[in-house]
């Protein structure tokens, strides 16, 4: 191939701009040289962190493809055009999404939240019912008593009876992890709302906060109008300030506000979340007093539930302490944005689905709270459990300082226990490399640090295998789940080589035909997190596609590239590579990369016409806001949908 640069050339002002741009040293044609500087500041301005190898590999794909290491703008002009042709194609093929009539959307909105509908509205007329009951006792009363009616008397004390149920009955409902995990197992979970726990657990405590003000208006009201009375034997103060009623009505506003108040979004979903954490301990005074101020009626309500929440708990400690004596934090990998890696010895009869979550304390790292995580590592990994974390709090930047610095004082590290057993794991093993983004990442093995579980808990995708067409959407680090159950595919697609079945015949993938994997991700380095199990994934797919109809598909988007002009020739650059070579050059998987966001609607159109596969449940886990448009897609295609909460 002749490389040899011509003279320069002059170039007519009908050459476009970018061409312009593009050829750096202004020589009238654009070399190896100039395509590969022009994409490193590209790099630099939108933050991509490409490599010096990934940088060549792009511009080699943009040169191969005019089979020139030279590039006119008649070249360019060319390479812009077939591209522009190819994108007016997909654009074609895009339809754009149709204009629903208002009474579609509504049965859209009806499907979409139909559990939580019938849930709320049997919430709604068990509190009319527990009203109804206090006014026949009200009534009952002032009849064998002779007292005259009192409006403001029967309103309060009928909403004490809400009060009670609710916050006796009722609002105990989240906090049993264990109970919700094992109905999830059973075919009740198609008819609890047990993804929204956490929904009724704050629409609960708003239920029992109105309560509150309007009980404690209507007998403050009352005190107010029985002590100006002519024959009064008590003053307003002295009525309010009475312990049984009056003391204890304060103390338990007082904890409603404080509880209520550190709860708010702003303060439990940033750094404050500790403050959140130890405020909702005061849920022990509110159950005290509220025993005290109800006298004799709340605790034939708050016994039972409380009797089962005591039994959860203790059979968190009873684990927790048990598995402690074994469970030990045996290495940390510090990857590139933020992310840490726990590895965890497996202790002995632990058993989980993927997709389960524990809580994690870390004694080293403070005794006072715990921290929920999901299992990353597949059930069959028999030996170990991984976690991956973000540093997005205060806990986990914590977590992770801690051992960034550790090359330096780990011999100080206290809790390093050392027992018989695991007497080889006396020396901490310190590495430190790069990686492709150039991000340092620390790897400390040989740990036998103390580590504390508090679980499995099963989330959304207990019922993964019994799904024929599953589709996967993740965001971020919303990935962790779904890592565990493509560890579990790729596993059980091993064992069924071997013949093995799970559960009643069936084969290894249960019910699975088909998995569709999205990730989306800000920065393409992030793949790097999870990089060895994609590529075995799909290595094991491409190997094992003509002896098993299986159907697997990975759809990656990095949002830090966004799709605009601008942007094109890297996006042109992107493609070609993965036409030359069949991996894709950002992240290095037989994947092609996709640039910006996802368009939904034409996805789920998508999905709905390889509905050959069977029914299709989507499993997402990530931020609030994409998890409201994906429920209202799934809606309208009418597909299940789960989704991951904490």
């Amino acid at each position: 191939m002749n490389t040899a640069r011509p003279y320069t050339i002059t170039l007519p002002e009908e050459v476009p701009s970018d061409f312009r741009n593009h050829d750096l040293d202004g020589d009238g044609v654009i070399s190896t040289a100039d395509m590969t500087v022009a994409l490193q500041r590209l790099s630099v301005t939108l933050n991509l962190r490409l490599t010096d190898d990934q940088v060549s590999d792009i511009t080699a794909a943009l040169l191969h493809n005019e089979d020139a290491q030279l590039m006119t703008h008649t070249h360019w002009d060319g390479l812009l055009k077939r591209w522009a042709e190819r994108t007016a194609r997909t654009a074609s093929v895009e339809e754009p999404e149709t204009r629903r009539s208002p009474l579609s959307r509504l049965g859209t909105w009806l499907r979409m939240y139909r559990l939580e509908i019938v849930w709320f509205a049997l919430h709604f007329l068990l509190q009319l019912a527990f009203f109804g009951v206090g006014v026949c006792k009200y009534m009952a009363k002032i009849r064998a008593k002779g007292r005259e009616f009192a409006p403001l008397n029967m309103v309060g004390i009928s909403l004490a009876m809400n009060l009670q149920a609710s916050c006796g009955i009722m609002l105990f409902f989240p906090a049993y992890r264990w109970c919700m995990s094992r109905l999830r197992s059973t075919f009740l979970a198609k008819f609890l709302p047990l993804d929204s726990s956490i929904l009724f657990h704050i629409v609960l405590g708003w239920t029992v906060g109105v309560c509150a003000v309007a009980h404690s208006t209507c007998f403050l009201v009352q005190y107010y109008e029985v002590s100006i009375q002519p024959n009064a034997t008590y003053t307003f103060l002295q009525d309010i300030g009475e312990f049984k009623t009056g003391i204890t009505g304060w103390i338990l506003v007082a904890t409603l506000i404080t509880i209520s108040f550190f709860s708010l979004p702003f303060i439990k979903n940033t750094m404050w979340y500790d403050v959140f954490y130890w405020t909702h301990k005061l849920q022990f005074v509110f159950w005290v007093t509220l025993i005290l101020h109800a006298k004799d009626d709340f605790w034939k309500v708050f016994i039972l539930p409380f009797a089962i929440y005591i039994l959860e708990k203790g059979r968190k400690y009873v684990d927790a302490f048990r598995w402690g004596r074994v469970t030990r934090i045996v290495e940390v990998n510090l990857l590139p944005n933020k992310m840490s890696q726990l590895v965890i010895k497996r202790p002995e009869g632990f058993h989980y689905k993927p997709g389960d979550y524990i809580f994690l304390k870390a004694p080293h790292l403070g005794w006072t709270s715990w921290h929920a995580f999901t299992i990353s590592s597949a059930p069959e990994q028999k030996d170990i459990l991984w976690l991956h974390i973000k540093a997005s709090g205060n806990w986990t930047r914590h977590l992770r300082r801690h051992y960034e610095n550790s090359s330096d004082k780990w011999d100080d590290i206290s809790l390093c226990i050392e027992d018989d057993d695991e007497a080889q794991l006396n020396e901490t093993r310190f590495d430190q490399f790069h990686n492709e983004s150039d991000e340092i990442v620390q790897s400390i093995g040989n740990l036998n640090t103390v580590a504390l579980l508090d679980g499995p808990y099963s989330a959304s995708t207990a019922s993964f295998f019994d799904t024929e067409h599953a589709v996967l959407i993740s965001a971020g680090i919303g990935v962790a789940p779904f890592v565990s159950v493509l560890g579990s595919v790729v596993r059980r697609r091993l064992a069924s080589q071997a013949g093995q079945t799970h559960g009643k015949g069936r084969g290894p993938l249960g019910k699975l035909q088909r998995l569709d994997f999205f990730w989306i991700v800000r920065e393409h380095s992030s793949v790097q997190w999870f990089a060895d199990l994609l590529h075995d994934a799909q290595q094991q797919h491409h190997e094992l596609a003509d002896d098993c109809p299986f159907i697997m598909d990975f759809h990656i988007y990095v949002t830090s590239v966004p799709q605009q002009e601008e942007l094109e020739v890297l996006q042109m650059g992107l493609k070609m590579h993965h036409e030359l070579h069949g991996v894709d050059a950002l992240t290095g998987l037989r994947t092609e990369t996709k640039c910006g966001r996802p368009k939904w609607p034409a996805v789920f159109r998508d999905l709905s016409a390889q509905s050959r596969h069977g029914s299709v449940h989507v499993f997402y886990c990530g931020p609030q806001g994409l998890e409201k448009e994906l429920r209202w897609f799934s809606a309208q295609h009418r597909f299940h949908f789960s989704w991951e909460n904490f």
